[in-house]
């Protein structure tokens, strides 16, 4: 017959199982755990040893900042150093080459200077007729260098035409028509005894202009609008009469200049410079002073009337837009 199991054999025996169970049953989640502390351990040393042991995030990043915005400076620094240079170098190089225009413009005068004295001391250019080789070759240098001449030049060259006597009114040696002084700069000139036939004077700048009591002619054919060309002279005599009807001087600088009883009938004054100008007596009538400036003009008021006044600054250094309606476009 089975004897009893004592209660005391049986709780030992329960005790030996869990003891059992507790030793085994933590195994494979113990290793995985070391398995996990070797792969980490590199970053962990590393950030022991960089020193961020006890270190957050946000501190590390605050550590960061610092370096990276003083490397973005930099950045920033050496990028406009090297657009500054970029613009110096590239205002260097406009500035050469307006150098060499401006010593390739003076060779083309100097050049011109001595070809128009050879021609004129070896080969009676002022006497030659008009079908003579010095002529015909006097005029095509004269064209040549005219186009290629800023406005200076341009005016330093007419008179010296004018000077040696190659524009004279009543038989000149050579022919500007149709040539472009619209940037000439003739301001001081004495252009007595002168022919520009049919040259472009809009714009020219003839401040300070000295038409003496002599014979000066500057006529100029125009095209007005879908009309016929219209001549215009420029005439002045003893009477002191100039005559510059129906012409256009939009933009032309005439300050200072003598037009006392001048014809200027019809004429485009617009955004012309005529301050200081003497237009005693000078016919105005018809006369477009549309943003032109007649302060210290000597004149009488009156003549005006006839006139068209907008944005114009007057005499007394006020400003007239009485006409100013009539250039709005008609609806």
């Amino acid at each position: 017959m089975t004897q009893p199991t004592p209660p005391e054999s049986t709780n030992n025996n329960s005790e030996k199982k869990l003891e059992l169970q507790k030793n085994t049953s933590p195994s494979l989640p113990s290793a995985a755990k070391s398995r996990y502390e070797k792969k980490r351990l590199p970053l962990h040393r590393f950030w022991n040893w960089a020193g961020f042991k006890e270190k957050k995030l946000w501190d590390v990043l605050q550590l960061l900042i610092v370096p990276t915005a003083l490397a973005i400076g930099a950045f920033y620094l050496q990028e406009t150093s090297k657009q500054r240079d970029l613009e110096i170098a590239q205002a260097n190089r406009e500035k050469d080459q307006q150098i060499a225009d401006d010593r390739a413009k003076q060779e083309t005068l100097n050049r011109y200077f001595d070809q128009i004295s050879t021609l004129l001391f070896d080969r009676g250019l002022r006497t030659a007729n008009a079908d003579d080789e010095s002529r015909i070759v006097a005029q095509a240098r004269t064209l040549t260098a005219l186009r290629e001449l800023d406005g200076e030049r341009q005016g330093q060259l007419i008179k010296f035409l004018h000077k040696a006597k190659l524009l004279q009114a009543k038989k000149p040696v050579l022919d500007l028509r149709q040539t472009n002084l619209r940037e000439a700069n003739l301001s001081g000139s004495n252009l007595s005894e002168i022919d520009l036939a049919g040259v472009d004077l809009v714009g020219i700048n003839l401040s300070d202009l000295n038409l003496p009591d002599t014979d000066s002619i500057l006529s100029a054919e125009r095209k007005m609008g879908n009309k016929e060309p219209a001549r215009v002279m420029i005439f002045r005599s003893y009477e002191n009469l100039a005559r510059l009807e129906k012409t256009n001087l939009d933009g032309a600088n005439l300050s200072g200049t003598d037009l006392r009883a001048a014809n200027l009938r019809r004429v485009n004054l617009s955004r012309t410079d005529l301050s200081k100008a003497d237009l005693s007596m000078a016919d105005l009538r018809d006369t477009n002073l549309s943003f032109a400036n007649l302060k210290d003009a000597i004149m009488f008021e009156p003549i005006l009337d006839g006139t068209l006044l907008c944005n114009t600054i007057m005499p007394d250094g006020t400003r007239s837009d009485r006409d100013c309606d009539k250039l709005k476009p008609k609806k």
